[in-house]
């Protein structure tokens, strides 16, 4: 899909705020999520980034998120500790 990358959690200010535009692959391809959510029984998120954690509470289809890294942002770690409590890991380490 085209369109431009996010800033990289692992190269940027703890305080750093992720600002997408439109252009953004992620955009992109969560527009694309929204349109084809009902033809599928989970959505699975493998981006280190907020917008598919704010997105998720609504969508009835629903979204797991896989989160394999520490703690790289202030909005990173307060989106990953505001996911709905309702959830469950997929793994524990």
């Amino acid at each position: 899909m085209d369109g431009t990358a996010p800033a990289l959690a692992h190269v940027v200010d703890r305080r750093h705020w992720s600002v997408l535009s439109s252009e953004c692959v992620l955009v992109k391809m969560w527009t694309r999520v929204r349109k084809l959510r009902d033809h599928f029984d989970v959505v699975l998120n493998c981006a280190y980034d907020a917008l598919p954690f704010r997105l998720a509470p609504f969508f009835d289809t629903p979204v797991a998120h896989l989160v394999s890294m520490g703690s790289q942002t202030e909005q990173m770690d307060a989106v990953v500790k505001q996911a709905p409590s309702g959830t469950r890991p997929l793994a524990t380490w």
